[in-house]
């Protein structure tokens, strides 16, 4: 009997399938209070650039207009970066947090 060894491939974030972006997933044990923007940020940043989705944070991932087929895929993907940033922050500050962009979007 033959055996073949198992060999694995790294995986790449930036490639892996849409539904393989958990949108509960715990992205930093730093969660943002008010106090420690800059090491939340850089750490938020790091994950997210890791996941291959910085352009939504940085804004050179622009929404396409919304009749181009393309924007369910834009929107859905910039409210998951949007639900990690606030998974990610304490209530009280992600709850502002929403109700801003909430209302930017309407």
């Amino acid at each position: 009997m033959s055996t073949s060894p198992i060999t694995t491939q790294p995986t790449n974030p930036a490639t892996q399938a849409p539904n393989a972006d958990s949108h509960s997933v715990q992205i930093t044990n730093i969660r943002f209070n008010g106090d420690n923007y800059l090491r939340w940020s850089q750490s938020v940043q790091m994950y997210i650039r890791g996941r291959g989705k910085i352009g939504y944070l940085t804004g050179d991932k622009k929404a396409p207009v919304s009749e181009d087929p393309m924007y369910v895929t834009w929107d859905a993907k910039n409210s998951m970066v949007m639900t990690w940033l606030v998974n990610s922050m304490d209530e009280d500050i992600s709850s502002s947090y929403m109700c801003h962009s909430t209302a930017k979007e309407l």
